[in-house]
């Protein structure tokens, strides 16, 4: 909104686009993607070990729910890996 137009990838910088706090949304942005997906992968393999292991009461709805949110880790990484508007690509680049 604040270009007018689509940003194009390798000529608008998303730092560089305007605005007081973009830059800090920019960097936040990165961060909690580049470190937020790791972690949650991790937490979620924890859970699930945790929910094998233990077996409390109602281990199967948990087991089940841990599998729809891996199932969706996944879903979410391979469409950023895709990127098929390049999105991802313009962001980071």
């Amino acid at each position: 909104m604040q270009l007018g137009y689509w940003p194009r990838s390798s000529v608008d910088d998303p730092k560089n686009i305007g605005g007081f706090f973009f830059p800090m949304y920019y960097d936040w942005t990165a961060l909690l993607t580049m470190l937020g997906l790791p972690i949650f992968g991790a937490m979620l393999f924890t859970l699930t070990l945790i929910c094998l292991v233990k077996r409390p009461e109602g281990w199967s709805r948990r087991l089940s729910e841990l599998g729809f949110a891996v199932l969706l880790f996944f879903i979410t990484t391979a469409i950023l890996r895709w990127d098929p508007l390049r999105v991802v690509e313009w962001y980071f680049d």
